[in-house]
């Protein structure tokens, strides 16, 4: 039993940080569309990049956004019912 418990929660170790990482690059992405829009009226190829940007993700970056936050809220609750059953087994382990 403590090993599979050992294992679920180095897998979920795992997982955040990988959502960590795609955090921190869309976190990064947003501050280069930030500054190409900032360039785009001097800057015909900023201009290019956020019309394919535009192309690419049709609901803007906002609408990603959101994706994402949608996205968290689902993983918090696996994440907390995951938590809870883990609690279970550890407080009524099966025989």
């Amino acid at each position: 039993m403590q090993i599979n418990i050992e294992a679920e929660k180095k897998k979920i170790e795992r997982e955040y940080s990988r959502l960590q990482k795609y955090f921190a690059d869309f976190t990064q992405l947003k501050q280069t569309i930030s500054a190409l829009v900032a360039n785009a009226p001097a800057d015909l190829q900023a201009q290019q990049k956020l019309n394919q940007l535009q192309d690419l993700f049709p609901a803007g970056i906002g609408g990603l956004e959101q994706e994402m936050k949608q996205d968290m809220k689902i993983l918090n609750v696996a994440l907390k019912k995951l938590e809870a059953q883990i609690k279970h087994r550890v407080i009524f382990p099966e025989k």
